[in-house]
Formats: structure tokens, sequence, C-alpha cells
């Protein structure tokens, strides 16, 4: 909607600017007038978007650390997801959201081959408190890293053994508080894994005591073609698809070490993921 809305405006300013400003030029003339304005005030709408996501987030405190998320910064994030759906026309297709329950708690797993997955599932989950065990990186981009700071996101350098420990630590306080009923998504891979048959990457043993500290059931989730959207980004409409696939208990799990429980999750979703890619 908002990229239609952009266009609209941009069609129009363009026009009054091209027939209006300058009603003694040839047609022609007005015509390619209104083209370039049009392109210029779209363009113009964009920054203007991103000016106002500057002062939306310009109060997040960045030295200071986090303990809850805020409710606000979360509303800031699923403006800014709408917005990139919209942009990038993309039309999403979510299924599995009834296999949750309000006010439980979980660790959220999916595969990953998109920098939009994670904006998916935390679109999907609006409703669930969440958080995101998220690589350095992401807290180095404008605007985003004050959006996933206020939603007290979790830092984790995989190139920093102990800071992966506090980054744990992290998410098992959040896990075990009581008084906050927050989840925390986690891609096990590490990294994107992007192929055409759907195979996943190794997953990370280590971020499984997520689950085993704490009790907390798994979420098993997938997404699906999120790494084909920058294929004719902004021109094309791109279908993709998160899904829940089940929930995994606690006693399902309890006498797995992280090892066996990380391969059991590992499998579960590749073997649904080769049943729908063809």
């Amino acid at each position: 909607m908002s990229k239609i809305v952009f266009a609209c405006l941009s069609l129009i300013s363009g026009f009054l600017i091209g027939f209006l400003a300058f009603p003694t030029l040839e047609v022609y003339y007005q015509i390619l007038i209104s083209i370039g304005f049009s392109i210029a005030s779209l363009l113009a709408l964009i920054i203007l978007f991103f000016i106002v996501l500057f002062f939306l987030t310009i109060w997040e405190p960045l030295k200071k650390e986090r303990t809850k998320q805020s409710k606000y910064y979360r509303k800031v994030l699923l403006f800014y997801n709408y917005f990139l759906f919209d942009l990038f026309n993309m039309k999403i297709q979510y299924s599995g959201l009834e296999k949750l329950k309000r006010g439980e708690k979980y660790m959220v797993i999916s595969n990953h081959r998109s920098n939009l997955d994670s904006l998916l599932i935390d679109t999907y989950l609006k409703e669930f408190g969440l958080v995101f065990v998220a690589k350095k990186s992401l807290f180095k981009i404008p605007f985003v890293r004050r959006i996933i700071h206020g939603c007290n996101y979790i830092y984790l350098d995989r190139g920093d053994i102990k800071q992966e420990c506090r980054a744990i630590k992290k998410g098992i306080n959040i896990l075990n508080d009581s008084n906050d009923p927050c989840s925390v998504g986690v891609f096990p891979e590490g990294t994107r894994t992007i192929n055409k048959d759907y195979t996943l990457g190794e997953f990370k043993p280590g971020c499984f005591n997520l689950a085993k500290k704490t009790k907390c059931k798994i979420v098993l989730s997938c997404t699906r073609y999120t790494d084909l959207v920058n294929k004719g980004l902004l021109f094309k409409r791109h279908k993709v698809f998160y899904d829940i696939i089940g929930i995994i208990d606690y006693e399902e799990y309890k006498d797995m070490n992280t090892i066996e429980l990380s391969k059991l999750c590992h499998d579960k979703i590749e073997e649904y993921l080769k049943e729908r890619i063809k």
C-alpha cells in the first residue's frame, strides 16, 4: 500500500509541476519534465520515510544495555518491516501460528537464507514477545541498530567465545524471566545458507543450551524464497513463505545432549523443506 501511495503522490506532483508550472512549453517537454519530477518526488518520499525513522529512533541510548524489550520499538520495527515488504513487492504466505499459545515462551529456530528472515518471523509473531540473537554487523546499520537495541535483541560476536557465552546467558535470563513473556529467536546455522535444494548448513549445538537450561519448548520453522527477493527487487512480485512446522516439548528432548538435539531439529526442518522444494 505504501508503495502505491508514494507512486500516486509522485505522479500527481510530477504532473502538476510539468503541466501547470510550465504551461508555455510544448507537450513533449512537459511530459519529460513531469516524468523527471515524478521520479525525484518518489525518491524524496523514500528519503522522508528514513528521516521520520531517524526521529523515531534517535532517543534510544545505544550505550545503555537493555534488559526488557520496548513495546514502542517493537511497533517501530513492525512499521519498518511493513514498509520494506511493500517496497520490495513481497507477498508473504504464513502458516502454523495456531500451534503456539499466548503466554508461553519458546526458542524459535529457522533456516536462514536472507536478512529478511527475521523480519518475516517478527511480523508473524507480532502478538508474542520475541527477541533475536543477532550478529554484530546488524548493530552497525544506521536506524536498524537503534531499533533492534530497543527491541532488546541479543548481540552476538561469533569471533569472541566469551561474548558468545554472554549472549547465551542473556537469552537464558530472558526465557527464565517469569515477569516478561518473551521468546528468543535463533538461526542455528549461524549464517545464511543459500542453495537450490534447500540443504541446511550445520547447526551450532551451543545455541541449544537456551532450551536445555530453560526447559522451554522449541518452535521449528522455516522460510522459503526470501533469498530471491533481490532479483528484480522493486519491479517484480516476490512470493515468499514462512511456516511454523511444529513444536518440540521438553519431555521429548530432556535426555538429549545439545549435539543430538541440534541434529534432531536440523533434520526435521530439512526434511520439511525438501518435501516442498521441487
